[in-house]
């Protein structure tokens, strides 16, 4: 049965490439116009594309391009630069600058609310790894064979792990 469609899906006509290339003698077929006039860049100088990552300004043909471009060149780039105090320092993502901007700042948003702790911390990481401490919670396990050992942070995991001369101690599992 399947063998009958197959054949006759064979023998049917397949759709015509109706936009055809006739610049120079190209003669590339395309059913789309969409395909055909991103060709039809090949055989220009147009570059529409430009990289707006920083001073870069470079111009590409297609999206593509430019996308490989960034990702490439600009992948590990630090864009983000503090500006407080003439610090200087520069990260890859607003996210991290505004991290490192409390450092600048007496501002201690998380506290900790456990049996009338209240201690104040900077980001709220810090505050969850101090809150390990009250519930003697290690949820980082060491995944060296016959080791049994678990941390309460994935430093105190990996620092264990060089010490220990263990061989996958950065293949690490967190479990809950």
């Amino acid at each position: 049965m399947k063998d009958d469609i197959r054949d006759r899906n064979d023998s049917l006509p397949s759709k015509p490439r109706r936009y055809v290339c006739h610049i120079g003698d190209c003669g590339k077929n395309f059913k789309s116009l969409f395909g055909f006039k991103r060709h039809q860049m090949v055989h220009t100088d147009k570059r529409p594309y430009v990289c707006d990552t920083g001073d870069c300004g470079k111009k590409f043909k297609d999206s593509n391009s430019l996308k490989r471009h960034q990702q490439r060149v600009h992948v590990h780039e630090r864009l983000y630069v503090c500006n407080t105090d003439d610090c200087g320092k520069r990260f890859k993502d607003s996210r991290a600058l505004k991290r490192h901007q409390m450092v600048h700042t007496n501002e201690t948003p998380y506290i900790c609310h456990i049996d009338g702790c209240e201690r104040k911390f900077k980001h709220s990481d810090t505050l969850k790894r101090h809150q390990r401490d009250h519930a003697n919670e290690k949820p980082y396990q060491c995944t060296e064979l016959g080791c049994i050992q678990s941390f309460k942070s994935l430093y105190s995991l990996r620092s264990h792990g060089k010490k220990q001369n263990h061989k996958e101690y950065r293949l690490v599992k967190r479990f809950r």
